[in-house]
Order: structure tokens, then sequence, then C-alpha cells
């Protein structure tokens, strides 16, 4: 299983796409950012071998039971089902250690195999501190959220692993 670990606001909207639209409450997702994402996923192996982690703020919005959804994880939903796409699962919100922290504990804990994995998100959350920056794809909330470049820099961390020994020191802690 490769793994993209999604931020929302600032890859899949943006400030730009936001001020190109009359009502953001309507739309607040970009439909080309989806579709990005959803080039990206298929490019990388299609959804049988690609999974979708929120790590996002609006995780705690989100539910694997789409009935409990809140407003924010149903819009996400609807979005991400426009294009074949849905999430997998969703970090916890740690109270000490932020992202980084939540990302290796997901990574810990989850029953299955890691082949590879690519954190897309627009802050740096000092992923390197957790060894976590060469994972890292950087999009811009203020210019376009996720765009191609970023799915050619994802790409190409998801296809250098394996990850066995990377992994293994990652979950370590």
């Amino acid at each position: 299983m490769k793994i993209v670990f999604l931020d929302v606001d600032g890859v899949l909207d943006s400030l730009q796409y936001w001020q190109s639209v009359e009502a953001y409450g309507e739309a607040p997702l970009d439909p080309d950012a989806v579709k990005r994402l959803a080039r990206l996923v298929e490019q990388a192996g299609g959804r049988n071998e690609v999974a979708l982690v929120l790590t996002s703020s609006w995780r705690v919005g989100w539910e694997r039971d789409a009935a409990l959804c809140g407003n924010e994880g149903t819009l996400l939903n609807e979005a991400l089902a426009e294009e074949g796409l849905f999430v997998f699962d969703r970090t916890t919100v740690e109270s000490v250690g932020g992202r980084p922290k939540e990302i290796k504990k997901w990574l810990r804990e989850y029953p299955g195999k890691v082949e590879s994995f690519v954190i897309l998100d627009d802050a740096n959350f000092l992923w390197d501190e957790e060894g976590l920056t060469p994972y890292w794809v950087q999009t811009d909330f203020q210019f376009g959220g996720l765009k191609d470049e970023h799915i050619a820099q994802a790409l190409a961390i998801l296809q250098k692993q394996p990850l066995r020994l990377k992994l293994r020191n990652l979950r370590k802690e």
C-alpha cells in the first residue's frame, strides 16, 4: 500500500481559488486540485494500491461512516467521490508533536504493509525534526494548492522507496 498523507487547506483549495469563485461556501474545494490528486493516485498505482490518509484539520469532521461526517467531512467526501477517490483513514489529533508525530504514530500502528508514502501539505510543521522532510511535498496556499509540479515530486517520492529500513527507523520511538 502506498499512502498519501493529505492536508486539505492549501492542497485541495487555495486563496487564489477562493478569490476566483463567488460563493466560497458552495465550492470550498478546487475541482482542478482534486483532479490533480486523482491523477497522482492513478499514476502511483490506482485506488487499489494508493490510500488517502487525512492529516488536515478537516479530519476532525470526517468519519469512516459518512452518515457521521460533519459538514467539512461531507464536502470532502463528495469532492473526492466525483473523481473516484475516497479517504481511507485519518491520523489522530495529538496534543504534543503535531502532524509529524501523528503521521509517525499512524505508520507505527497501521497493521498493513506500507510500501511508500508522501506528505502533501502547504505548511512546514517542522517535518525535519522527525525525519519526514524527504517525504514532504510543499504546496502553496496562496497560489493554487496542488499543482502539476507537485504531482511529479510526489510520484518521485513514492517511487524511490521501498522503505523497509527507512520505515523501521521512522516507526521507532
